[in-house]
């Protein structure tokens, strides 16, 4: 898993 993953999964599931 790479950083950018990371942190879009982080912001996706943060709107949701």
């Amino acid at each position: 898993m790479n950083v950018k993953g990371s942190r879009a999964l982080m912001l996706f599931l943060a709107k949701t």
